[in-house]
């Protein structure tokens, strides 16, 4: 039941002629002035005083706890400093934070760059500082270039590092463009995501939750300026061992690499290419940088992707990228580094603890799927040039020597095969159970 139908049926019951529209305040007045029906004005009256009680005691809650980060609101020690349930409405949490602050560099892309750099990391140089982490866990790169499309002044942030990932191009179907938002149905979006976030029963669920959390060091958290620690796998690794997790993810992978076989080249113009092409030459007309770098996939999701036939179409991929910035730092003269980190490289290819091994973590890696930010650290060492930069580790990829940097890859992978024989196995058979 909607709101005309309830309007339909207290005019009916306040004599009000059919068809005629009425507000709720002049259903409120109506109500005051009834004299015919005392029983109907009363009631009438007591929902009206509930509802505006609701929505004064949600609206204040909702308001001082801020469970989302979205208002900005004061936070205090064993109060609502943690936000563990930011990452229900985590595109509003996100975008709202980012807009109060000032920042001199971001960090775009998915749930990779999410967990992975600590915008407070002292990998950070201070000229480009502060820093905000925009990845968006569940958002494919096209739509997280929206976001800050549709923000001038974070369009115009003088550093970009905009982290690509080849899974955002493949499909189980073919390349199809996704019907477009309109201004009218966005704005009722946002309404509707306010009414969520401030006035809900969830919204009030997770303002207690919060408030419970705060002493809970694992539950889950998004920082001020974006980062996601992934305190909360703590528990699992305490409970089950990385292993467990680390296979538990290789299933999943392996499933989607054998399910989703098409990949989306640049020829398809999918909306994943005119993205990130359009918004590359975007800010090198503006004169302002921006980095590119692929992912550091664990080995087990580089083994997986061979074994599902998608390294030469990753290979492709890379090819192409190279390529379409090529020829944008060739039109506009700008300087848009390519960074690959998506490789056998020594850091890759760190073992997972084995089964059995409790309250033990990679170095590296939270699963093969998410790498932690000590990794994040050392790619940005990399790219910036730092002097304590790992030489072998990452390459940079420019069209001239891109057969080059392949032919090195592949012998990478060649040397992983034969000297880690029992991992690829490990994988081998997994890509078997869950492939029947």
């Amino acid at each position: 039941m909607g709101y005309d139908d309830v309007a339909c049926f207290v005019g009916r019951v306040l004599g009000v002629e059919s068809g005629q529209r009425i507000s709720l305040f002049s259903i409120l007045s109506i109500v005051m002035r009834s004299q015919a029906k005392p029983k109907y004005a009363v009631f009438l009256l007591s929902m009206g005083c509930a509802v505006v009680f609701w929505l004064l005691f949600a609206g204040i809650s909702t308001l001082v706890v801020d469970p989302y980060g979205i208002d900005g609101s004061p936070v205090f020690q064993n109060f609502n400093v943690r936000k563990p349930h930011s990452y229900r409405h985590r595109v509003e949490a996100k975008m709202a934070r980012v807009r109060r602050l000032n920042v001199a560099t971001l960090v775009l892309g998915n749930s990779r760059v999410d967990a992975g750099f600590d915008p407070k990391s002292l990998a950070w140089p201070r000229s480009l500082t502060p820093v905000f982490n925009l990845g968006i866990p569940n958002y494919k790169i096209n739509s997280s270039i929206e976001l800050v499309e549709g923000n001038n002044r974070l369009v115009e942030t003088s550093n970009i590092f905009l982290g690509i990932d080849y899974l955002d191009f493949i499909s189980s179907v073919n390349c199809e463009l996704p019907p477009k938002v309109g201004v009218t149905e966005a704005a009722w979006w946002e309404a509707g995501i306010f009414i969520k976030t401030h006035f809900s029963l969830m919204a009030i669920v997770d303002s207690l939750r919060t408030i419970g959390a705060q002493r809970q060091p694992g539950s889950r958290h998004m920082t001020e300026d974006g980062f996601n620690p992934w305190d909360d796998i703590w528990e699992s690794i305490n409970l089950e061992g990385q292993a467990v997790i680390f296979e538990q993810k290789n299933r999943e992978n392996l499933k989607s690499y054998v399910a989703r076989n098409t990949y989306c080249s640049r020829n398809t113009d999918a909306p994943e290419w005119l993205a990130i092409l359009r918004f590359l030459r975007k800010r090198a007309l503006m004169g302002k940088k921006t980095f590119v770098f692929l992912h550091p996939y664990h080995a087990d999701i580089l083994a997986s992707m061979s074994l599902t036939g998608h390294i030469d179409t990753f290979n492709q991929f890379k090819r192409s990228l190279a390529r379409e910035i090529s020829i944008i730092t060739r039109e506009t003269g700008a300087t848009i580094p390519l960074w690959d980190f998506a490789a056998m490289y020594p850091p890759n290819i760190s073992p997972a603890p084995k089964k059995g091994e409790l309250g033990v973590a990679s170095r590296w890696y939270w699963e093969a799927g998410h790498y932690r930010k000590s990794l994040g650290d050392k790619m940005l060492k990399r790219m910036l040039g730092a002097l304590d930069s790992d030489l072998q580790f990452g390459d940079l990829l420019i069209a001239k020597n891109f057969e080059d940097v392949i032919s090195r890859q592949t012998h990478l992978y060649d040397t992983y095969r034969t000297q880690h024989y029992d991992d690829v196995t490990r994988i081998e058979r997994l890509k078997a159970l869950v492939s029947h």
